[in-house]
């Protein structure tokens, strides 16, 4: 019975490190994310979701040279997008399919 015990925790530290390692990893993207700048060259709209072929409808439109913080970004087979939130507190998704926006990531200094 105690060998059972023994393993059984040995399991549960092992489940515990694991989720541990991916919770880290998950939090390393975020903030990688959350790094990003993005430069709206022309109006775009921001969609409330960051599915290509259905975002949603539109949430706010984003001016040229407006700033917006960038909270993730999502990769799909034929497109990139990002969640981002105006000066306003709103949140949308914005598509990088076509030369509206650029997305990069600055260099550390």
């Amino acid at each position: 019975m105690f060998k059972k015990k023994k393993r059984l925790s040995a399991s549960a530290i092992g489940i515990a490190i694991v989720a541990f390692i991916a919770m880290v990893l998950w939090l390393m993207d975020v903030l990688n994310d959350r790094n990003a700048k993005v430069d709206v060259l022309v109006e775009i709209n921001a969609f409330e979701n960051w599915n290509y072929h259905s975002p949603g409808k539109s949430v706010f439109n984003i001016a040229p040279d407006e700033e917006v913080a960038v909270l993730r970004v999502r990769y799909g087979k034929d497109f990139m997008a990002a969640k981002v939130e105006n000066s306003k507190g709103k949140e949308g998704w914005i598509f990088f399919h076509s030369e509206k926006a650029v997305i990069y990531w600055p260099e550390k200094t």
